[in-house]
């Protein structure tokens, strides 16, 4: 009889409310463009606390059926390709798991990566993609069970589809992803998983996997959010319910949002003389965060005392208090597991 592996932990747990609250705003640019028409879709709209069959086909039709825009999950393509580029090359057979409405195989695709599947268990969003891009192959089809061949891929993508079924209270689905990317990817050929699963209890838990039937290599890369990502989360964290429409209500949090998402997107560039004009806005834009939260938004006083708090001093008290606020949800970084099949 088959075996599942549980997940039960308090990173886990942590992950599944960030998860759901993902998902709840899963149509984020669209939303922050149309505040006015749609701050309450969210409260109307799937509760993170609710339970929620994240694995089912109803569920994902329906949030596809109201947004034609596209949206990605935690990091755009321009983050990862430097990762992907070490082990594909313009020949690879790739897999594309719990597609979406993500850009980023349109994107893989510009950067001449052409042999590209995509799958999803939504036949809506299959439809709608199919239609957008059109030069690549959309497959209507459940991730858990493939219909595949054995080591038909030189590589699998996911980014997001294993933390989206982690949040059901069922072990199943989880354990069925990961073996069957392992199962269509060639010996030798790479699957990757993106999630917000931080190594300490998410290494552990696909260790558990490797068996005669199932053996890999697996490292991890730490990623920053994108921008959209922070801002979003910047946004909900600072609501007393962590929701959008709370993030929203005032507008001196709004702008300090926008900055400090810029800053948690970019503060860890390398620094070489290509981004030492982004180190200057990042330095600028924690200035401006330290006086909007000092004086309130008074655009006067802000002016007069901009710079005079030192940078060094201010990041270290806002990261002593989101240690100390158990309020706190905002993670600022993903992982990328690679593995590589033997």
């Amino acid at each position: 009889m088959e075996t599942t592996t549980n997940i039960n932990n308090n990173d886990d747990e942590k992950n599944k409310n960030t998860i759901k609250n993902e998902i709840n705003d899963n149509n984020k640019e669209e939303e922050i463009k149309n505040l006015s028409q749609n701050e309450n879709e969210n409260e109307n709209n799937f509760k993170a606390s609710e339970t929620v069959g994240y694995s089912k086909k109803s569920f994902w039709n329906e949030r596809f059926e109201k947004t034609d825009s596209n949206f990605d999950w935690y990091v755009d393509w321009e983050q990862l390709e430097k990762y992907f580029k070490e082990f594909l090359t313009e020949d690879s057979t790739i897999l594309m798991v719990g597609c979406g409405n993500s850009k980023m195989s349109s994107q893989m695709y510009n950067s001449n990566f052409k042999n590209i599947t995509n799958i999803d268990i939504s036949d809506v969003v299959i439809a709608k993609m199919q239609k957008q891009f059109p030069e690549m192959k959309w497959l209507e089809m459940d991730a858990t069970k493939m219909d595949f061949e054995d080591n038909y891929f030189d590589c699998a993508i996911d980014k997001g589809t294993l933390d989206a079924i982690m949040c059901g209270n069922d072990p199943s689905p989880p354990a069925h992803l990961i073996r069957e990317m392992h199962r269509v990817t060639k010996i030798g050929g790479h699957y990757c998983i993106i999630t917000h699963g931080e190594p300490e209890s998410r290494l552990a838990y696909f260790e558990k996997f490797k068996n005669d039937k199932c053996n890999f290599d697996i490292k991890c890369e730490t990623i920053n959010l994108s921008f959209m990502a922070n801002l979003i989360n910047s946004l909900r964290n600072k609501s007393n319910d962590h929701s959008l429409k709370g993030g929203l209500k005032n507008r001196n949090e709004i702008v300090a949002s926008v900055l400090d998402a810029f800053v948690q997107s970019y503060k860890d560039v390398p620094l070489n003389e290509e981004n030492k004009k982004m180190q200057k806005k990042v330095n600028l834009c924690l200035k401006i965060q330290a006086m909007i939260e000092k004086y309130g938004g008074d655009k006067k006083k802000m002016k007069e005392n901009l710079g005079k708090e030192p940078i060094s001093k201010y990041m270290e008290r806002k990261e002593q208090e989101k240690k100390n606020d158990p309020n706190n949800i905002r993670q600022t970084h993903c992982y990328l597991y690679v593995f590589t099949k033997k």
